[in-house]
Formats: structure tokens, C-alpha cells, sequence
């Protein structure tokens, strides 16, 4: 066909068609060693789709100088790359998948809107070239919005698959990213009333202070020290078995709706799912539970990822939580809190915050905490419409780690071991069992044997938790660590009412090697609190009387070592601990989520 033959729409088509090639390629060089890592893939982080528009243009400048171009592959170029610019924005988040398959679509729909004009004018419609075009256009555009790891498991083979326990009771376990017990006393109505319906246990005490060691520890009932899921090296140990791989190979179907780049396949912790979404959309999850073909019990993982930071103000609920906008912070910190300005360490000017930023900022979180209770209230109604009477459904909840708004000086989390962020809720509402508050000293490794007990199935290999159904000795302790924080191993261990804190240098392994904790604790780091009357942390009772704490320290020094020493046990028996850094490597579109969120190449 001429030139002369097609209208100038047709022809605009067309260019638009041929720019979104040159936008595609411009996704497939980004996949090229040393390219996609080193030019294009940083500055798509920082600058998001205009690095897009910037590449494709050069591309198409370089061919149009050198005459193997047009103008109105130019202007084509620049209009499919647009359509990433309008859907995206400055978002940095824009994966290599996701980018191509936007170009995709950009190829796809202008050849189908050509076809139609084209077929306009000969009155006949060709119809295998429709069809191509549109399966195209809406697969490109239906992945492009499919996030980082949204994915599904082969079944079982044949000679692995097994049939589960007969009335075996569906599990849901939902768990909140950032919240801290004290937030659901004043944010959080729809869980308060799920706790007056359930097992309360308010003792409760995450391993860790952030998110890929607590929620590995509740996975998979083992301390950091043995999932070896520690600050330098998120990955957990692979031999040891999840609450996932366990139920799946027990008959039942799996599925993670977790909504935390941590919890990404990368790290191991999500291993086990069949079904894996990084969304958690009650459409999503509604159709995965009423699949008529599957008639397994299920497992459905539900990870909240707010309130974590960024914070963003919903101001619909400043009245009911009975707060106000204090306009001299708002003016100051804003309405939107920044992961560069809550980033733990790293946060220009945070020496100079005073007491009512601080409020504000909790504020800004406490209306994110509100906004989480409004979607599970929406949850708890499709899981009551599967089963109004709650006999068939174990439901559990809890949160990985709290937050700080200045109660220690800081702000965010994973930098310290007090109260406000390793203090979390863990309701249980488990079918047969009532309605109770249990102070028993309960840690999230002990989430998993308690919900295989009340299912009635097979313990959890090798588990270090135990099921809080039964008796829970009183002085059992609880130890939370944080490895690799500035130079120090922190440990902290709770006993009753009383608390230990102490730092060991970090060039130590606490996995393979006997820590002294008593002769090689860092001068000054030795804290002691009196929770039951000081819950804040605010008295050092080893600082304030020294001669008076010394028993005390003393006794739960002994009791940390005691506790390492038998973590140590099991790392042997399970072979030694692995060598953390061996051949694994992060993502870069996973490692620039995490940036997103604040986090520091420390973190990793």
C-alpha cells in the first residue's frame, strides 16, 4: 500500500505502533549485563517513567540522524512512552516487566485501531489480525499491573500429594506490618472486637524488630539465630520446614496475599504457597477461597503492609480518634511522611523534633492503623459469609514488630529492643476453645505449634515454639534480638516483670560461637526495667541503683546464656549454620522497593 492510500490517522497509528517497538526494545536492553544495572535501571529509580521517555527519544533521534527514522516515528516514540509517563507518574517503581509489558500494549492497540479504520475503508474486517492485536494489548496491560511476585505453585506430584485429615478446619492467619500493641487500644475498634470474641494473649513478644526475622521466626517456629534470617542476610535457612510447606504437604491449599517486599520468594519465607500475590484485594482473595474446584481446606496468609511508613494522613479519622491537625508540624513535617525522613539513622534534623511533632507524626500513623481495622472489618464479613458459625475456621492474628514516635529519642523500628517494638498483639480464635485472656509469656515462633494443635495435625518439625494451649511456665523467658545494629548484636530477654537489655560487639557469631555475656557485654549497654511498673522503659534500674540490680542482672544473664546455648543445640542438629552470603543475590527490582520504603543498604 502507498503512502497516498491510508488517511492521517491511519498513518498516526502506525507511527504510534512503530515508537512503542522502539520503547520495547529500549525494555529488552535494560535486561543486557552492565546496562539494566548500571545506567538505565538507576536512573529509572530515581527518575522513574521519564527515563523511559528520555531512552526511547534518544534511540529514535540516533536513527532519525542517521535517516533510518521518521518524524512520525519520533512522535510515536513519544507517545507511547507518554502512556508510562501518565499511568506511572514519577513512580520509580516501574520493573523491566512491567515497562515492557506496557510497550506491549502501546505496540498492540494502534495496530488494532488501524485495522478497524483500515477495515472501514475496504468493508471487510480482518479478523485474525483483531484478534492478535487485542489479546495483546489486554495481556500487556493486565501483566503490567500484576505486582513484583504475584505467581502459583505447580501442584503436587502425585506420589507427594496426600489427602488432608477428615473435617480438617480451614487455617487464616492474618498478620499486620507496624502495629503496635498500644495502637489498637485507640485505633482500632473492629480488632478490639475480634479480641473479645478470641484468646487474647497481651504478653506477647516479636523475635525481632522488623519484618523478614519475625515473620520468619512465626513461619517457621525457629529463632533468627536458626532460620539464619538476620540484618546482613534476610534469607532463611531453606532446609527447615514453613507453616506453608508443612500444611501443603498435610493436603492443603496454600495461599499468601502478602503485601511486603520482605516477604518476596527471594528471602524463603513465602516458600510453600501455591498461590502467591503481592495484593491483598478481597476480590483476589474471595475467588481464591470459593474456588468450586478445590475442595482441599485452606491456608490463607493475609500480611497487611499498613500502617508501615510512608506515612499518608486520612483525615476521616482524626475525629474519631480524637486528635487534631496541629498546624505548626503539619506545616513543618507535612501530611505525607517520607521513608527518606523516617529512615532509622538517617533522618536529617531528627535530634531537633520535639514533643508535638512526634505527636503528629503518630497521629499520621494512627489514622493508617484505622484505616487497616476499616479493610478487615471487610475481611472478617467474607470469612463469617463462608462460615457464619466460626466452627471450621482457626483465625489468628498478630503484627511483625511496633514502631517508635520518640519514645526512646528515635523514630521507625529494627533499631533498638524496647517495648514499643517488640510488643505485639496475638489474638486466636479457635473453634472449641472460648473466650479467654491468657498473660501466659507467648513469642511469635509459638504462633505456628498452637494453630497445628488446635487443627489437630502433625507438629511442626524441629519447631523451638510450643502451643500456648497448654501450660506455659510463668518465668519462661522471651528474647528478642537485632544483629549487625551499628556495630553491636543487641539482645534483650524478659522474665516475669523484668527485662535485660545488653549490646555484644557484632564481630561475633552468636550461632556458632558461646557469647560470655557477662564479661562481653559492651561497657555501658547493661539495661534493666521493671515492666510491670515501668511498661515504658523509662527507668534504668541498672544505672539508677546499680547495687540493688546487680542480682537481678546477674540471674537473667545467666538465663540468656542458658537460652543461646540451647539455640546453638539446635543449629547443630540441624548440620551448623549456613554460610549466609553464599551465592545469593537481591533482586534489583526488589532491592529498589526496599529503598522506596526507607530502608538502607544495611538493612539488607
Amino acid at each position: 500500500m502507498v503512502r497516498g492510500d491510508i488517511g492521517p490517522w491511519q498513518r498516526a497509528l502506525r507511527a504510534l505502533g512503530a515508537g512503542a517497538c522502539v520503547l520495547l526494545a529500549s525494555a529488552w536492553i535494560m535486561r543486557l549485563p552492565g546496562i539494566g544495572d548500571v545506567t538505565l535501571g538507576l536512573l529509572s529509580e530515581r527518575f522513574g517513567a521519564l527515563t523511559w521517555v528520555a531512552a526511547a527519544g534518544t534511540v529514535v533521534g540516533v536513527m532519525h540522524a542517521s535517516g533510518r527514522g521518521t518524524s512520525g516515528a519520533w512522535g510515536g516514540t513519544l507517545g507511547a512512552a507518554l502512556v508510562l509517563l501518565a499511568r506511572y507518574g514519577l513512580d520509580a517503581d516501574i520493573t523491566r516487566r512491567r515497562s515492557a509489558c506496557i510497550a506491549l500494549a502501546c505496540i498492540a492497540i494502534p495496530w488494532l485501531l488501524h485495522a478497524m479504520l483500515d477495515a472501514r475503508r475496504r468493508r471487510t474486517l480482518p479478523w485474525l489480525a483483531v484478534a492478535a492485536a487485542s489479546a495483546a494489548g489486554v495481556l500487556g496491560l493486565r501483566a503490567a499491573d500484576l505486582q513484583p511476585y504475584r505467581r502459583s505453585l505447580p501442584p503436587l506430584h502425585a506420589g507427594d500429594a496426600v489427602d488432608a485429615p477428615a473435617n480438617a478446619p480451614d487455617i487464616v492467619l492474618i498478620t499486620l506490618d507496624t502495629t503496635r500493641y498500644d495502637a489498637l487500644l485507640t485505633a482500632a475498634p473492629t480488632l478490639q472486637a475480634f479480641a473479645s470474641r478470641s484468646i487474647a494473649f497481651p504478653r506477647t513478644t516479636a523475635e525481632a524488630p522488623f519484618t523478614h526475622p519475625s515473620m520468619a521466626s512465626l513461619l517457621t517456629s525457629r529463632t533468627p539465630l536458626e532460620h539464619d534470617s538476620i540484618s546482613t542476610s534476610p534469607w532463611i535457612d531453606p532446609r527447615l520446614p514453613t507453616l506453608a510447606t508443612h500444611l501443603r504437604g498435610l493436603g492443603y491449599r496454600t495461599a499468601g496475599f502478602l503485601d511486603n517486599p520482605w516477604l518476596s520468594p527471594e528471602f524463603g519465607i513465602s516458600v510453600g504457597y501455591e498461590h502467591l500475590d503481592r495484593r491483598t484485594d478481597l476480590d483476589r482473595i474471595e475467588g481464591w477461597l470459593e474456588n468450586p474446584k478445590d475442595a482441599r481446606p485452606a491456608l490463607l496468609h493475609v500480611h497487611l503492609f499498613e500502617p508501615h511508613g510512608p506515612y499518608e494522613l486520612r483525615p476521616e479519622y482524626l475525629e474519631r480518634l480524637g486528635r487534631t491537625i496541629d498546624p505548626a508540624s503539619r506545616e513543618r513535617l507535612g501530611a505525607t511522611i517520607s521513608a527518606d525522613f523516617i529512615r532509622a539513622g538517617e533522618i536529617p534534623g531528627a535530634h531537633d523534633l520535639g514533643e508535638p511533632d512526634f505527636q503528629w507524626l503518630e497521629t499520621i500513623y494512627l489514622t493508617e492503623v484505622a484505616a487497616m481495622d476499616g479493610w478487615l472489618a471487610s475481611l472478617f464479613e467474607l470469612l463469617a459469609a463462608r462460615d457464619p458459625e466460626g466452627e471450621r475456621t482457626l483465625i489468628a492474628i498478630t503484627a511483625d514488630h511496633g514502631e517508635e514516635f520518640g519514645d526512646h529519642g528515635a523514630l521507625h523500628h529494627s533499631h533498638t529492643l524496647y517495648e514499643e517494638l517488640v510488643h505485639v498483639p496475638l489474638f486466636l480464635r479457635l473453634p472449641g476453645h472460648g473466650v479467654s485472656v491468657s498473660h501466659a509469656p507467648a513469642q511469635l515462633i509459638d504462633v505456628t505449634p498452637t494453630l497445628l494443635e488446635a487443627a489437630g495435625l502433625p507438629p511442626l518439625p524441629g519447631a523451638a515454639g510450643a502451643s500456648l494451649l497448654g501450660a506455659v511456665p510463668e518465668d519462661r523467658v522471651q528474647v528478642s534480638t537485632r544483629f549487625h545494629a551499628h556495630g553491636a548484636h543487641l539482645f534483650s530477654i524478659r522474665k516475669g516483670e523484668w527485662k535485660l537489655h545488653l549490646r555484644v560487639d557484632a564481630a561475633r557469631d552468636p550461632r556458632s560461637e558461646a557469647i560470655h555475656f557477662a564479661s562481653e557485654a559492651l561497657p555501658g549497654s547493661i539495661e534493666l526495667y521493671r515492666i510491670s511498673s515501668d511498661p515504658e522503659e523509662a527507668v534504668d534500674l541498672a544505672a539508677k541503683t546499680p547495687e540493688e540490680a546487680a542480682g537481678k542482672v546477674d540471674e537473667l544473664i545467666e538465663d540468656l546464656t542458658r537460652w543461646q546455648a540451647s539455640v546453638r543445640l539446635r543449629i547443630r542438629a540441624d548440620g551448623g549454620a549456613l554460610d549466609a552470603e553464599s551465592q545469593r543475590h537481591l533482586s534489583r527490582e526488589t532491592y529498589r522497593e526496599l529503598r522506596k520504603l526507607g530502608y538502607s543498604a544495611d538493612d539488607r
